[in-house]
């Protein structure tokens, strides 16, 4: 819980003072809002909504991005497949 009550602004800061730091704090909260909208739509990206496994969009976004890494670094790359069937 703040000390200050429910408005998080200290009560010895001046008006403009305490303006900007209700700027500040409504800035701080929109970022985080927008981390967090930025991780969702990842995760949806990514992943099936019914039953949660990648999807193929993802695993060839994956694939050229450890192919080209690969090539960039001269490293070796291996690719392993399975099939539930």
């Amino acid at each position: 819980m703040c000390p200050y009550g429910s408005q998080w602004t200290h009560p010895d800061l001046a008006g403009s003072e305490r303006a900007a730091h209700q700027r500040c704090r409504a800035q701080i909260s929109l970022a985080i809002a927008n981390v967090k909208l930025r991780d969702e739509r990842r995760y949806q990206y990514a992943r099936d909504p019914l039953s949660e496994p990648y999807k193929r969009r993802f695993f060839f976004d994956s694939c050229r991005q450890a192919i080209h890494q690969a090539g960039r670094t001269g490293d070796a790359l291996s690719v392993l497949a399975a099939s539930r069937s």
